[in-house]
């Protein structure tokens, strides 16, 4: 008997619009990971995915300096996108998140992971929702 302080159209939001930033910004062909877990008195939900390369670039993550920024609103670290998504491109996904989520008393987090799970290790994207779980 956990529950999380949440509105089910809210709580789909987010998680639709962070599958939906997954789908985008991923390589074709790349499976994207979805993660739960609990830890203490914490409901984690993790969206992995292996981003798109930069020109002739291995895919390097996010970087440092954007971690910040890609939630504030208009902002897009890349231009180019297909339009496979069915999503509009206004650079205010992230920040509707942020905010449904502060409303919930929950959090995000982004962070680049090195997966192992291939012949060579590769850069995974982790986008992680942190919400207060209680009894």
């Amino acid at each position: 008997n956990l529950y999380i302080k949440s509105i089910l159209e809210y709580f789909n939001e987010v998680i639709t619009e962070l599958l939906i930033n997954a789908i985008k910004y991923s390589q074709s062909n790349t499976l994207i990971t979805v993660l739960t877990t609990i830890e203490s008195d914490t409901l984690k939900i993790t969206v992995l995915n292996k981003p798109i390369k930069n020109g002739n670039k291995e895919p390097e993550g996010i970087k440092d300096e954007y971690v910040n920024l890609i939630f504030e609103p208009f902002f897009r670290i890349e231009k180019s996108i297909t339009e496979e998504s069915l999503s509009l491109n206004y650079g205010l996904g992230l920040t509707k998140v942020k905010m449904i989520l502060q409303r919930m008393d929950a959090t995000i987090q982004v962070s680049n992971f090195n997966d192992y799970s291939g012949n060579t290790i590769s850069i995974k994207v982790g986008f992680t929702v942190s919400f207060p779980i209680t009894s």
